[in-house]
């Protein structure tokens, strides 16, 4: 029997949600996808919608982000904000998990995330290199050279990264 089967009217995610914000804050995903119909919409929120492989959407992380929680959580949101669960997320609804081990799941992303930013190139930022597609994740991971100058950072990414695979998202959009 799960957690969840004893009350589960008492877990809706939102105390999880509003006290991580990692899927907003870019460390998760470095884009937000919307639906063409909602375009207008997200626009009128102040958010700059634009195309990234063939798909509208918005940079991350978002500018509705303040101290790990959505301005406008409680309010109407872009679907992909309302609708998205991460693996954790699922696996507290589920009652898998408790929220104070969630939370702790949460904090320790968030601390292989600041081992990541502080072991960045001089002159690099975090935003720089969350999109894997980028120039400079191109040049950083994928060229010997530097891949050989940055090992800190390479060993750093690939903690954060497994993580973020066992924890937060097996399956990446």
């Amino acid at each position: 029997m799960t957690l969840a089967n004893h009350n589960p009217s008492i877990i809706n995610g939102s105390d999880l949600c509003l006290a991580c914000g990692l899927c907003c804050s870019g460390a998760l995903f470095s884009h937000a996808f919307v639906r063409e119909h909602e375009v207008q919409f997200v626009e009128s929120l102040g958010l700059s919608v634009s195309a990234k492989n063939q798909r509208l959407g918005f940079h991350l992380p978002c500018p509705l982000l303040e101290d790990k929680r959505c301005t406008i959580y409680a309010h109407p949101r872009p679907s992909v904000c309302g609708g998205f669960q991460c693996d954790l997320l699922k696996k507290y609804l589920a009652g898998d998990v408790t929220l104070s081990s969630a939370l702790e799941s949460v904090a320790r992303l968030q601390n292989l995330l600041q081992e990541v930013k502080k072991n960045l190139p001089e002159g690099i930022i975090w935003e720089q290199i969350s999109d894997t597609d980028s120039e400079y994740a191109h040049a950083i991971f994928e060229n010997p050279e530097q891949r050989q100058a940055h090992p800190e950072l390479l060993m750093a990414w690939a903690r954060f990264n497994r993580y973020t695979q066992k924890h937060f998202q097996k399956n990446k959009p």
